[in-house]
Formats: structure tokens, sequence, C-alpha cells
């Protein structure tokens, strides 16, 4: 019963905090629309559960099974299902929130695109680190910050940087440049890359519709 009350509770504070964040952001109409919102909810719902998992349960559960290969090839599955998860979620939600807007014409701001486009990078780059940590040779990273081992051990303020490399690595992937410090070195890798380039292609596209259709409307006022 407690158990009960306690996920109804944080469920009910996740989406309060969902809809606070829109409307913080000023996305009142992203409130408006039961879909939208909900599948925006889901998304920051997830993007919680994977801070918890990440940084409490699995940090403390590491520290009594992080030696042991079974437990640590299962923690670096799910890290990568969860952040194919969230793809998908930011991806629903960017479908969501444009279709609705060329529909009615309301809302729509550049700031979105940026919004989504620093999204997709973000979890791309926990996306190619995971599968960096999952199994190396995927990549060709010469000279590593962090070299992955078959442990999970505390990374500290090297585990920041290496975020940074990733980062800086999805980034140049999104507008098909290289990185000189990682490329791929597989094939799954290889299309992980071209899927964040066709979807940096449709956010473009994106502001380049948003920017037709706001002189649309306004050379018909």
């Amino acid at each position: 019963m407690i158990q009960k009350l306690l996920r109804s509770n944080f469920i009910k504070l996740s989406k309060y905090f969902a809809e606070f964040l829109l409307l913080t952001e000023g996305s009142e109409e992203w409130v408006k629309v039961t879909p939208l919102r909900k599948a925006w909810h889901y998304l920051v719902l997830l993007v919680i559960l994977k801070f918890f998992y990440t940084y409490i349960l699995a940090s403390f559960l590491s520290q009594q099974f992080g030696s042991i290969y079974a437990f640590v090839l299962f923690h670096r599955i799910f890290s990568i299902l969860i952040l194919l998860a969230l793809l998908y979620l930011v991806l629903y939600v960017i479908y969501l929130h444009y279709r609705y807007l060329f529909a009615t014409g309301l809302d729509l701001r550049f700031k979105n695109i940026p919004l989504f486009y620093m999204l997709i990078i973000l979890v791309y780059s926990q996306l190619y680190s995971s599968f960096y940590f999952l199994d190396p040779k995927l990549f060709y990273y010469p000279d590593p910050i962090i070299i992955a081992s078959e442990n999970i051990v505390a990374l500290g303020l090297r585990g920041y940087l290496l975020t940074l490399d990733f980062a800086t690595y999805s980034s140049a992937v999104s507008f098909a440049l290289s990185y000189p410090r990682i490329s791929s070195n597989s094939i799954y890798i290889s299309l992980l890359n071209i899927s964040q380039l066709i979807i940096n292609v449709v956010l473009i596209s994106l502001f380049i519709s948003t920017f037709v259709q706001k002189i649309s409307d306004k050379y018909h006022k």
C-alpha cells in the first residue's frame, strides 16, 4: 500500500514538474494538447528515472557487484536501452509538437529547435559513450581519456572530460564533420551516425519551415 502511494505521488510530482518546465519556458500551447503533454511527461519521467538509476541505484550496486561480469554487462546494456527509449521519446515529442503547430500555426518559435537539437546531441553523446564502455573496439579512439574496463569504477573528473569528448564527437557527427579524437570503427556506430545526421537534417528543415511559415503569416496579416 505504501509503495503504491509513493509510486502514485512520484508520478504526480513528475507530471507537475514537467508542466512547470513547459510553463516556465513559455510553451503554454504544449500544456493544452493532451498527447503532447503526456509525451513530454513521459520524457521528463524517464530522465528522472535515468538519473536515479545511473547516479544512485547503479552507483550503489556497483560498489557490491562492480567486478561481476554479468552485472556489468547487464548495467551497460540496460543503460543503452534507457537511452534508446529517451531518444524515441524526444523524437516523438518533436513529431507531436510540430504536427500540432504546423496544423494550427500557433506558438511557432525558433528557440524550440535549438532545445530539441541540444537534447538530440546529449542523448547521442550518452549513447556513444555507453557503446564505448560496452565495447571499446566499436570506436577508433587512439588516445582515450578513460580506458574502458570490464569493471565498473568511479570515473571522477575524467568522466566529465569523457562526456565532453563524446559530446564534441556527437556535435561533429550531426553536421557530417570529422572529429580527430574519435571516429566510428564499426557498422553499428556508423548506422548510429547516419541516424543522427538524418535527424539533424530534419531539424534544419523544421527551422526553414518555421521561418517560411512565420514570413507567410506576417505577409497575410
